[in-house]
């Protein structure tokens, strides 16, 4: 995560403030595209995620169409292979081409 922005809403109805924080990622494709995007979802604890590292599943013919996997690390290699297996029956691969998956190094410039 190289950024978390913060948005705050008044209720309507009770007149309390409702604060969102939406994460912005980074990272770059195995074929050396850079993608940056707000996330909204798929991110637990969004507020504290800043310079989080985690497992992003891209579709290789459009990085823009990708998912965060927060839970990669604690899962088997079997389990990322079954991910990227429903990506690629679900169309995310588009041309036949296999799915990629990045895992991006922690931040270290200032956010």
């Amino acid at each position: 995560m190289v950024a978390v922005t913060r948005d705050v809403y008044t209720d309507d109805e009770s007149g309390g403030d409702i604060v969102v924080h939406a994460p912005v990622i980074a990272f770059t494709t195995h074929e050396g595209a850079h993608v940056t995007a707000l996330s909204g979802e798929g991110i637990p604890d969004p507020g504290r995620s800043l310079h989080r590292a985690l497992t992003i599943h891209y579709a290789p013919t459009d990085p823009a169409v990708y998912t965060p996997d927060p839970a990669a690390d604690r899962r088997s290699g079997a389990m990322n292979i079954a991910f990227v297996v429903a990506l690629l029956l679900a169309g995310a691969g588009g041309s036949g081409r296999r799915g990629h998956v990045v895992t991006p190094r922690k931040a270290t410039g200032r956010g």
